[in-house]
């Protein structure tokens, strides 16, 4: 009954939906991902297991059938947030001209 939904949610309109409900959420100091991974992670649960099968069957990396996994959510999430921090930290390390 499901599996239209789980299909069509593995898209990057629905990612960028569940981080921007998550982050609009930690605004206003509630906790983000717990509230949203209620919702997804059994979407991403489910989607783990079917790569893996696939994977385990012989499926290219490149050829799995869903993208977005707690993987990417790390990979985009975490990673991106943290550049700005790092390009800030090597623009003040340097001595501006006067």
């Amino acid at each position: 009954m499901l599996l239209p939904v789980l299909s069509a949610a593995d898209n990057i309109g629905v990612y960028t939906l569940q981080q921007f409900l998550s982050a609009l959420l930690w605004t206003v100091g509630l906790h983000g991902d717990n509230i949203t991974g209620a919702v997804t992670s059994s979407f991403l649960n489910t989607w783990i297991v079917e790569n893996n099968t696939a994977f385990m069957n012989g499926t290219a990396v490149a050829d799995l059938p869903y993208t977005w996994t707690p993987n990417l959510c790390r990979l985009s999430q975490w990673v991106s947030s943290c550049w700005p921090i790092l390009v800030y930290m090597v623009m003040s390390s340097k001595k501006l001209p006067h």
